[in-house]
């Protein structure tokens, strides 16, 4: 390369080499861009797998409240099960001229039960869903309620299981996404008085 001096005393670079420098600054600007781009498409790549698995792991955490949310619901109908066979045999003490188990001998089979509009246990074990009325939260076999629901709720009472003792099973079943879910609560009711 060679220097000239200028006017002003500076070494001045001939314009030729300008030329050449130029176009190498040129190609090596072309080299950044394409290796920017490259960056870019990376970093594209990594916030799409990071967004991806978000949202499954979202999807799961939605799935989980889903399960828990009807898991919840089916243990409070299975325990309002035993409470509807409680109060039906705390209204016989009540009532001084009926048995102590009037109305609750004939579910060894298993029963459908309802609380409202009094404690009815209804011994043809038909299966019915049970529906809700969404305002008020009252469950029940009368489709007049609403709102179907994927739950069977069943009593079934033992009177076997010894004297002056009866064995209540709550038990409600639902469909869970393809899986066939289950709660059974068991309680023993005595003759105390």
């Amino acid at each position: 390369m060679k220097t000239f001096t200028s006017k002003q005393g500076s070494p001045a670079v001939d314009p030729r080499d300008a030329r050449s420098s130029a176009s190498v600054q040129s190609t090596s600007r072309g080299l950044t861009a394409g290796f920017t781009l490259i960056e870019t498409l990376f970093a594209v790549l990594l916030f799409t797998t990071s967004l991806v698995a978000l949202m499954a792991v979202a999807g799961r955490g939605i799935a989980s409240n889903t399960t828990a949310r009807e898991d919840l619901a089916a243990r409070y109908l299975a325990l309002e099960g035993l409470e509807v066979v409680r109060n039906i045999r705390d209204t016989n003490y009540l009532s001084v001229s009926s048995a102590w188990d009037l109305g609750l001998t004939g579910c060894s089979g298993g029963c459908d039960i309802d609380y409202l509009p009094e404690p009815v246990l209804d011994p043809g074990l038909d299966s019915t869903p049970l529906f809700v009325d969404i305002e008020s939260g009252v469950y029940g076999h009368d489709p007049a309620l609403g709102t179907i629901t994927p739950f069977y709720r069943s009593i079934t009472i033992d009177d076997n299981s010894g004297p002056d003792e009866l064995k209540v099973i709550s038990q409600v079943t639902w469909q869970s996404k393809s899986v066939q879910r289950s709660v059974e609560y068991v309680d023993y009711l005595k003759k105390w008085r």
